[in-house]
């Protein structure tokens, strides 16, 4: 396991190279066109994210899916329609509060409780993403986020005998759609939607943000 999990960090690493070095390499080009659409830039964006966290056939416990999250990004316009972008990310909690006798199957592990207990779950990533952007009008443009994270989920396990830690993780696909209006020469509001695969399981964040160009 702990192989298997340093070739997928290693993968996602070498994938941020990848689409940096490619957003990079295509600065001559733009320059020799005289394309005034390149540019870096940097944002973030705060919503709310609901995730089962690998919480199922829940019995009895509370199960709180939604928690505040976010994640704040990189950028380079490549070209009008297209930009590329590393990010980091904080995406929530999931919560089950449970009594004596309540079940739940964590992971497909199957768990009857014997004391009652809190479990946390926390889910944070990191990755990049390519960047499709269509113009609507002079001032709001609708985009699409297709690209990859490496993501860990830890959990904390609170009941009468003490306290338990485990940490799950894994890389994955993730996939955005927004909105983008420019409120001057240099910055845009955000609105977005994304789906962070995280495993059999995903987390999906609604949010706001606010974008700057660099230069």
């Amino acid at each position: 396991m702990q192989t298997q999990h340093k070739t997928n960090k290693f993968k996602t690493i070498f994938g941020i190279f990848a689409i940096i070095s490619s957003s990079v390499a295509m600065a001559p080009v733009a320059l020799a066109q005289n394309d005034t659409d390149y540019h870096t830039y940097v944002g973030f964006v705060a919503g709310q994210a609901s995730q089962k966290a690998g919480f199922t056939e829940v019995k009895g416990a509370k199960h709180d899916r939604t928690d505040k999250a976010g994640y704040v990004y990189l950028g380079v316009q490549m070209h009008h329609n297209i930009g590329a972008e590393v990010f980091i990310a904080s995406l929530g909690k999931a919560k089950l509060t449970a009594k004596t006798g309540d079940s739940y199957k964590l992971n497909a592990v199957a768990e009857t409780l014997e004391n009652d207990a809190k479990l946390t779950a926390t889910t944070r990533s990191y990755g990049a993403a390519f960047r499709l952007q269509h113009g609507i009008s002079d001032k709001a443009s609708g985009f699409l986020r297709v690209g990859f994270h490496e993501w860990s989920r830890r959990y904390k396990i609170v009941d009468g005998e003490g306290t338990d830690r485990m940490k799950k993780s894994g890389t994955d696909a993730l996939l955005g759609v927004g909105m983008s209006f420019k409120v001057s020469e240099n910055t845009a509001i955000t609105a977005g939607y994304d789906h962070f695969k995280t495993g059999k399981d995903d987390v999906r964040l609604t949010s706001i943000g606010l974008q700057t160009r660099l230069k």
